[in-house]
Formats: structure tokens, C-alpha cells, sequence
């Protein structure tokens, strides 16, 4: 949120006035809220032959957005597109397999 703030700060140059923050504030509280319960963490595990036989592994963390009821998610592709395995934390804690299905 802080960040918003900032950013506002620098369109409107000079001090705006503080109800108008204060309400630009309160809706993007309400927006982030709304928004909340779709949001999801995607550890996808890449693995790359550096050297013959030596593999490096790292574990990389993005975030994502349930799109459809099937639990279509859309999220940035980098780090996702080579993973040899995806797994998907729901806001509830519950961590699932996924797939990619798409990518452009």
C-alpha cells in the first residue's frame, strides 16, 4: 500500500490534498480485498545441466491469479515455462500439483 502512495505521490506533483489520498487509500484497500481470495503463490522447481552429469536445481516463487472456475491461472511466464514441476499454495494454506497448459 505504501508503494500506491508513493506512486501517487509522483503523478500529482506537489502535496495533493489528504482526503483525496485518504479515498484513494480506502479503494484500493477495498479492491486489494476483493481480490485476495484469487491470489495464489507458484513454486515452480527448474533443474539445468550446467556441466555433463551436474545439474543445478533452484526453486522459483511467483505469485498468480485463478482466472477460471476449472483453476485456470495466469501469471508471468518466466521461471514457469522450463519448470519440471509446479505446485500452487491457495490462500487457505492448501498446496496443489499443477500443469502448464498455455503459454504464448
Amino acid at each position: 500500500m505504501n508503494t500506491v502512495v508513493i506512486i501517487l505521490l509522483l503523478l500529482f506533483p506537489g502535496q495533493a490534498p489528504e482526503t483525496t489520498l485518504e479515498k484513494i487509500e480506502k479503494e484500493v484497500a477495498a479492491v486489494v480485498e476483493r481480490a485476495k481470495p484469487s491470489v495464489v503463490q507458484i513454486q515452480a522447481r527448474v533443474e539445468k545441466e550446467v556441466q555433463p552429469r551436474i545439474i543445478y536445481s533452484r526453486i522459483v516463487f511467483l505469485s498468480g491469479i485463478v482466472v477460471s472456475a476449472d483453476g485456470g491461472i495466469l501469471t508471468d511466464l518466466g521461471g514457469v515455462e522450463e519448470a519440471r514441476e509446479l505446485r500452487v499454495t491457495l490462500p487457505d494454506g492448501r498446496q496443489l500439483p499443477a500443469e502448464l497448459r498455455a503459454s504464448a
